[in-house]
């Protein structure tokens, strides 16, 4: 076996979808044409009543990657990623929403910076959105205009725990959900926890 430092980690990208049927071409394209594919996708539909299922269904078989599970009614959003977190096996979890649109190389270049760094638990980047009906991107870069929160250099870096704490002392730290992979094993220690706590 590979050291752990050198081993290529491993991806999940997992969608909660619920009568979005008109985002799921661009959003799944987007997910399943990445420049390094996902190890998997799990898409949990929630109940929809529109066309959502055969659309899936079409990029499950094109895609062995993908896999669709079915609420048999609509429980919510908290339900859907609570199984589809259950569901995952790799090392690290993308949430996604049906109305994102991923760059191609989102997770070639993420998934470098977590090999170089396989200590750190979360890897994020800077907020960019597609301009509306068009595919023009606009980052917020930490300017004039939308202050140091979403200033995260040019450069991928990393912060330790240190690093991180003296950052919040200065600024609040945008970290925007949909740039996010996460370590799976700490997304599940933290559900737990929460669980437990609602039982006291």
């Amino acid at each position: 076996h590979l050291p752990k430092e050198s081993r290529r980690p491993t991806v999940s990208i997992l969608l909660c979808n619920y009568n979005h049927a008109k985002y799921l071409p661009d959003s799944l394209g987007a997910i399943c044409n990445q420049t390094r594919p996902p190890d998997e996708v799990i898409v949990v539909d929630d109940g929809s009543t529109d066309e959502t299922v055969p659309i899936i269904e079409g990029f499950a078989c094109q895609y062995p990657f993908v896999t669709l599970v079915r609420n048999e009614s609509n429980r919510g959003l908290m339900y859907s990623i609570q199984r589809a977190l259950e569901r995952a096996s790799s090392d690290y979890i993308v949430w996604a929403s049906a109305d994102d649109k991923l760059l191609p190389n989102f997770l070639e270049r993420n998934m470098a910076i977590l090999r170089r760094h396989p200590g750190a638990g979360v890897c994020f980047s800077c907020l960019a959105v597609f301009e509306d009906g068009t595919n023009v991107v606009r980052e917020f870069l930490g300017d004039t205009e939308t202050g140091p929160a979403f200033d995260l250099g040019r450069e991928p870096h990393f912060l330790t725990p240190e690093a991180l704490r003296a950052r919040l002392a200065s600024s609040y730290l945008w970290m925007s959900g949909n740039t996010v992979l996460a370590r799976r094993d700490a997304l599940l220690a933290l559900a737990r926890e929460l669980l437990d706590e609602r039982r006291r």
